[in-house]
């Protein structure tokens, strides 16, 4: 994978390897929040990675059961617009991801912090979904 800007920028590994072999220095220097500002940044980079990559998966998807739609419906009063929702599913999934992959990770933040200054409901909510998919993985894992 190629490395993100982040880890171009600002790798952190120097201040982390000294960190562990004894050096207070890079810690007391504020290297400790770099480092870890460092890490969180480029497992958003993965993370955002792996989802344009799915995405990949929703597209085709939801083109080829518009394929089928087609092919099926033989041009049929109900299978002609079934098709051209699906088709259109497809490419908002895909320009959606296309914006998601532009973006850069910043920008996604801001506009999720946006988003939930907006909604606070929204926030809510997802709090308590984020939390019960962590309380069912610990409780899984045990």
């Amino acid at each position: 994978m190629p490395p993100s800007s982040h880890r171009a920028a600002n790798d952190g590994a120097d201040d982390f390897d000294a960190a562990i072999a004894g050096d207070a220095a890079p810690l007391a220097s504020g290297g400790l929040m770099n480092i870890a500002q460092t890490r969180l940044m480029d497992l958003a980079e993965d993370g955002k990675a792996e989802l344009v990559r799915g995405f990949d998966g929703l597209v085709a998807f939801a083109n080829e059961i518009a394929a089928r739609v087609d092919s099926l419906g033989g041009g049929s009063a109900i299978a002609a617009p079934v098709a051209d929702l699906a088709y259109q599913a497809a490419g908002v999934i895909s320009d959606l991801q296309t914006r998601l992959r532009d973006k850069p990770i910043d920008e996604l933040l801001d506009d999720g912090r946006a988003l939930l200054r907006g909604s606070p409901g929204l926030a809510g909510g997802i709090a308590f979904a984020a939390a019960f998919v962590v309380t069912r993985l610990i409780k899984a894992s045990r």
